[in-house]
């Protein structure tokens, strides 16, 4: 997840937003420690619970995925 806010940052494209009081750890936690420290304790207020972190990060990244496909191919065609 950080390589791809990387890439957003150095492409200048917009940034993910914190909107809503549900925000998954996996994006917005300081480090992997922190990311795990939210996921393996009990649910904190205003953060997804761990299965749904879990699922929207790998639903993302299955997203992004498709996207840098479709745009190298495009870049491959001219």
């Amino acid at each position: 997840m950080r390589t791809r806010s990387e890439l957003k940052n150095e492409l200048r494209l917009a940034q993910t937003i914190v909107q809503g009081t549900q925000k998954n750890p996996l994006k917005f936690a300081v480090d992997a420690g922190e990311a795990l420290d939210i996921l393996l304790h009990a649910n904190k207020p205003g953060q997804l619970p761990a299965e749904q972190a879990i699922s929207r990060a790998f639903r993302d990244l299955q997203a992004h995925q498709v996207a840098l496909l479709t745009a190298s191919r495009a870049a491959v065609r001219g």
